[in-house]
């Protein structure tokens, strides 16, 4: 018998790529699907922000609630979920997510093609070294042409940073 490695994907084998009220776990690399898909989990901490609006111009994501309420925005729609609901974030559509509640959630996030995942990793590597980014001016993975390398533009966005899009998340989208 083989060692399964090629369709196995042990608990053990996860890599925290960002640690903190909003963290990514990755479950699987894209390279165990060709590039076709990664999945990550997202545990959330109460009322913490997901992702600022923003929208993707290479990836479609899926959100598999595990546990908790997800509260998004996918265009103009406001969605709240549960476990066991699914949340479609389109590429070219702005959306964003967070903890609408006062309980840990946990969120599968399946991103299509896969990928994104060195995103997360950079991410990480820049919260873990100075702190949070600066959301309105994209943060320090962002080129000077207002996209990162894995397409997502931050510039114009209407949050200052992610503390205070929670706490305006809060009066603005009830939970």
């Amino acid at each position: 018998m083989g060692s399964g490695a090629k369709y196995f994907h042990p608990a053990g084998a996860r890599r925290t790529l960002v640690d903190g009220p909003f963290s990514a776990i990755l479950l699987m690399a894209s390279g165990a699907s060709g590039g076709k898909l990664s999945l990550v989990e997202h545990p959330l901490a109460p009322r913490a922000l997901g992702s600022p609006m923003h929208t993707h111009a290479r990836e479609d994501e899926y959100s598999y609630i595990l546990a908790g309420q997800i509260g998004a925005q996918v265009g103009d729609e406001v969605i709240f979920a549960g476990p066991g609901d699914v949340i479609a974030k389109p590429l070219g559509i702005p959306h964003a997510f967070w903890n609408a509640g006062d309980e840990p959630a946990r969120v599968l996030e399946i991103i299509a093609p896969g990928g994104f995942e060195d995103y997360f990793a950079k991410m990480g590597e820049l919260l873990a070294a100075g702190g949070p980014p600066d959301w309105l001016h994209g943060g320090p993975w962002v080129n000077g042409s207002g996209s990162t390398s894995i397409s997502i533009p931050f510039p114009g966005s209407p949050l200052s940073t992610a503390s205070n899009w929670t706490a305006d998340s809060n009066s603005r989208y009830p939970s």
